[in-house]
């Protein structure tokens, strides 16, 4: 993640601010408070950090966009994170998916 908080510096110029929400569940909830008291402009989690919390970024969190790498790891819909990533995303008014990984050929594969 700290990977993408790079590529947000690079190509902003430093003009957007970035958060990574991670670490235990205390830590998380030490930022996600922060998150919401003074919102970043990009917020950067993985998708089992995602599973954890999705109830309160949703809840709490102000965003329109939902952008979600290697989006292979979310394609079965009996999966927590799945099911999670699914309700984050349903607030955003944007949605992105891209994955590096061959599909099976099909727009349905499971």
């Amino acid at each position: 993640m700290t990977n993408w908080g790079r590529e947000i510096d690079r190509h902003s110029g430093g003009e957007l601010r970035w958060t990574i929400l991670h670490g235990s569940h205390d830590e998380r909830a030490d930022i996600l408070a922060s998150v919401e008291e003074a919102p970043p402009d990009v917020v950067l989690l993985t998708y089992d950090g995602a599973r954890a919390m999705s109830a309160d970024l949703v809840r709490r969190v102000p965003y329109e966009t939902v952008i979600c790498d290697e989006s292979h790891l979310v394609k079965s819909w009996e999966s927590g994170r799945t099911i999670a990533t699914y309700e984050i995303a349903q607030k955003a008014s944007r949605r992105i998916l891209m994955t590096g990984s061959p599909t099976q050929g099909d727009p349905r594969d499971t």
